[in-house]
Order: C-alpha cells, then structure tokens, then sequence
C-alpha cells in the first residue's frame, strides 16, 4: 500500500514537472502592458532569484536571457530574463469563418547563446537559450554545471 502511494504521488509530481518550463523573468524597464500583467513591473536591477521571478512559460519550451552592452557614456551591461518567444499565431478559415490559431515552434532555438554583435554600433546583444527550470539565472548560461559539479563531489566522496 505505501508503495503504491509514493508511486502515485511521484507520478503526480513528476506530471506538475513536465507542465511547462519555468523562467526567471525581469525587464530592463517596466512594459507598457503593467496594467493588464502587473509581472510587467519585474526590473532586472532588483533581480534577486526569488519566486517573485518566476514564471511558468506556458507557450515556450525555452528560456532566454539577454545582455545588452553598451559604450554611450562609459561600459554598462544590462540583462533581460523570460521565456522565448516560440509561439506562431495564424487564421484559419473554417466553415465559413475566420479563427485564431496558435502553434508553438518547438525547434525555433538551440541552448547556447548567440552574439548580435555589430561593430559598427555601441551596442551588442547576446540571445541565450536554454531548456531546463530556471536556466537562465546566471550571467553566463553553462548548461548543466551543478548537476555535473554534483556528481563529481559525490564520486570523491565515496
């Protein structure tokens, strides 16, 4: 009996798990959309790794971080976090009417980060992708860096 339970209640958490990706999400500035979506307020200067940052991307299956560099008035370096962009909406005529279609591009990005570096500008972007829970909270995205570091403290201890 108490087996069975722990298997329901791993299934079940396992199932909550594999819902949809969460991102930590923060904004350079505030978004226009603030009174419709009051997460539109979530500045990355005051970006502290909390649940506050948190979000459950319900139409991505990748997070994203962006550093923007800029050389205006001295170096500054500033950081967007959310979830990518992966969703393509259409309309579709059926039946004599126009509908709203939404499909998400699962293979819109691959993890790593991509520079859009232009020379002759003062400002660079670099996109980073990933796909794991709250993968984008570093400055530099190296997937899987714990889990590794984890198991190699975990064989020396042994």
């Amino acid at each position: 009996m108490n087996v069975t339970y722990f298997i329901t209640i791993l299934f079940v958490y396992l199932l909550k798990q594999a819902d949809c990706i969460k991102c930590y999400e923060c904004f350079v500035v505030s978004h226009p959309d603030i009174a419709v979506d009051k997460s539109a307020h979530r500045l990355c200067k005051d970006f502290d790794y909390s649940s506050g940052f948190v979000r459950e991307c319900k139409n991505s299956t990748f997070c994203t971080k962006s550093i923007i560099k800029t050389n205006m008035l001295g170096p500054k370096i500033e950081v967007e976090r959310g979830c990518a962009k992966q969703i393509y909406s259409f309309m579709s005529y059926k039946n004599n009417q126009w509908y709203n279609e939404y499909k998400i591009i699962e293979d819109a990005y691959k993890d790593g980060c991509y520079n859009l570096n232009n020379q002759k500008r003062s400002v660079s972007v670099e996109n980073c992708y990933c796909k794991s829970d709250l993968c984008n909270s570093s400055l530099t995205l190296i997937p899987h860096l714990y889990s590794y570091l984890w198991i190699i403290i975990f064989f020396i201890n042994i």
